[in-house]
């Protein structure tokens, strides 16, 4: 039985590494592999794995290659689980919950919002900024509020929107539990949602495009609506 599981930072992210909890969590003694450069991502494992252990080797899980099914089912299969539960799942800081309930308390009906993808990714899941401003505008017409989140550095600010930006990878994990719904690109974002309980809407785009695959990235569970965009919407 293989004993450890762990990400090549070349290939992967936030989303996939996340995606990993759904093997600790069936198989709570695994050691989690992962580079120096992840160690922020560490936090992820808490209480659901092990060790988690830095190193420059880390091994790579890349799962069973079966057609037709998410990364974290392949995974699973990888070390021998064939059941159904094949979502991602972690615990949060209970201070940090706390906190991000009183940051929002005074926001009528929140959601997070998220625009900008992982510049190695633009190329495929992107969208132009009207397309997702009239998108975003229709929740504000129900009364949501948008909640934008991302990093300074890939930060293209949408209107009507309150801005966190660099926000802590732990505190942002206690604030989508804390919020519990998410529109926007299918980056890290939508992976994390998911693991903290949350709901998505997530951006795809359509069949035609030929660099993407949402069964990779995305999962079987109705906590997750794809909304398919069309080419006419896309940077590409």
């Amino acid at each position: 039985m293989k004993d450890k599981i762990g990400a090549n930072p070349g290939s992967s992210g936030l989303g996939d590494v996340t995606l990993m909890t759904a093997v600790c969590k069936h198989f709570p003694d695994l050691i989690v592999q992962l580079h120096p450069a992840y160690k922020k991502l560490a936090f992820l494992f808490n209480g659901i794995c092990k060790e988690v252990q830095l190193t420059v080797t880390p091994v790579h899980t890349k799962g069973i290659p079966i057609p037709n099914v998410t990364y974290s089912e392949r995974m699973l299969r990888e070390f021998g689980y064939w059941g159904d539960d094949t979502l991602p799942f972690i615990f949060t800081d209970t201070e940090k919950y706390i906190k991000a309930q009183e940051r929002i308390k005074d926001i009528k009906k929140p959601i997070i919002v998220k625009y900008n993808c992982s510049k190695r990714w633009s190329h495929v899941r992107q969208y132009k900024f009207d397309y997702v401003q009239t998108e975003v505008n229709k929740w504000i017409d129900q009364g949501y509020t948008p909640i934008q989140t991302g990093m300074s550095d890939n930060f293209t600010p949408l209107n009507g929107c309150i801005h966190f930006v660099d926000e802590p990878l732990e505190d942002l994990a206690a604030l989508y539990k804390a919020v519990g719904l998410y529109f926007g690109t299918d980056t890290g974002d939508p992976q994390l949602m998911i693991a903290v309980g949350g709901k998505c809407v997530v951006l795809v785009p359509g069949a035609e495009h030929p660099g993407y695959n949402p069964d990779d990235f995305l999962h079987k569970t109705n906590r997750i609506y794809r909304q398919i965009v069309s080419r006419e919407h896309m940077i590409w």
